[in-house]
């Protein structure tokens, strides 16, 4: 990509709304041999995912007794990201609210923040295909627009479909 990188970057992070295909990305990144940070959720798995991987699968009384670097809500589920983890790993999922912690801990100039922002129409099918329901859908939608609407502090805003593995060992080589 080019020079304008810092080579003092230690992590990435992909944020963007639902739908916005942060986990596929993730996986892209796990197969090239990124170390992935697995975030806590109070919600049950979805097909395919696999706890430990995915994400940690937890019952609220096990959430709350993890020291958590960015915890919030989402829905009637909570999300969280531990301490362990942050320091242990190069990629993460986070919110803006968890960028947001991460400039108030004092760890932004080593993060680079990489923004997926893609049509509202594609989010919307790829909802539909994970069998949320249309009113899901909307809420989500509603609380993604909320989220996002005065989201400025990334490094790299991508829109559409790119070649994720290629820009991230540009700003962090294996």
């Amino acid at each position: 990509m080019g020079s304008w990188f810092s080579s003092t970057r230690e992590r990435i992070v992909l944020c963007g709304p639902s739908g916005a295909g942060k986990d596929y990305n993730v996986g892209l990144l796990r197969k090239a041999g990124y170390r992935i940070g697995v975030s806590h959720t109070t919600r049950p798995p979805r097909e395919g995912e696999v706890d430990g991987e995915d994400y940690y699968f937890v019952n609220d009384t096990e959430f709350d007794k993890v020291d958590f670097f960015e915890a919030s809500p989402l829905g009637t589920y909570r999300y969280g990201l531990s301490r362990k983890e942050w320091g242990a790993k190069q990629v993460f999922v986070l919110n803006p609210e968890g960028v947001a912690n991460v400039v108030a801990m004092g760890d932004r100039a080593s993060t680079f923040v990489i923004y997926l922002n893609i049509s509202e129409h594609v989010r919307n099918v790829r909802l539909v295909e994970r069998q949320w329901t249309e009113a899901e859908v909307e809420a989500r939608a509603a609380v993604d627009t909320l989220s996002f609407a005065s989201f400025s502090d990334f490094d790299l805003e991508i829109r559409g479909e790119h070649d994720i593995v290629s820009i991230v060992r540009d700003i962090l080589p294996l």
